[in-house]
């Protein structure tokens, strides 16, 4: 899917449209003719010339540095940009990763920031719904299993955390995100805290219940 630039720029101020004008060389073709398009909607007249200089400036941008904007962090978070405009979401690394160490709950939780950032909202109630279903077929797999530890690091726990986490990348981010969505990296600091606090939590019910 597509970033839709147009849609971002109506929510920029006349001096932030102007601002990717005069820095140029650091944003995309899509990009600078978004701003100078919302600037025409507000009633900013540009010249032949100035239109002519700018389209000159965007071409020597694309000469010196091609078209792709996207910065390749690795495979699996190729569509990370570092355009301001872009919106920002939890990384597929992010949620994989948070999913298999702390829960589907936690992955989950992320997974429905994202989809409100996107207005994917329609997303929003199968995700939260997988989630709750996902976490108590995992704690009713491991209910049966004989002599399993009751940590919550426990092989066959990570094993159905990684299965939950490849599910939410496969198949929920491709179906409500989209494959090839571009965005930019939220920081991780806020998936750690929410997955020890939910997962302390759960660990606290877990402990009453034994006692």
């Amino acid at each position: 899917m597509e970033m839709n630039f147009q849609r971002l720029m109506v929510k920029k101020s006349d001096k932030e449209l102007e601002d990717y004008l005069i820095n140029i060389m650091a944003f995309s073709r899509e990009i600078v003719e978004a701003a100078i398009t919302e600037l025409k909607n507000r009633g900013r007249v540009f010249t032949k010339d100035e239109l002519a200089t700018l389209e000159t400036k965007i071409q020597e941008r694309e000469n010196t540095i091609g078209k792709n904007t996207i910065t390749v962090r690795d495979s699996l978070e190729k569509n990370i940009v570092e355009d301001e405009s872009a919106l920002a979401l939890y990384s597929r690394k992010t949620i994989d990763w948070t999913t298999l160490i702390f829960g589907v709950v936690v992955g989950s939780i992320l997974m429905v920031l994202n989809l409100k950032s996107t207005d994917k909202k329609k997303g929003i109630l199968t995700v939260l719904l997988f989630g709750i279903f996902y976490f108590l077929l995992e704690n009713y797999i491991l209910s049966i299993i004989p002599d399993i530890t009751s940590s919550f690091l426990n092989l066959g726990r990570l094993c159905l955390n990684g299965l939950g986490a490849f599910i939410m990348h496969t198949l929920i981010w491709n179906k409500f995100i989209g494959k090839d969505f571009k965005y930019r990296k939220k920081s991780i600091w806020l998936p750690i805290l929410l997955g020890i606090i939910i997962d302390g939590l759960i660990f606290l019910l877990w402990f009453k219940s034994q006692n």
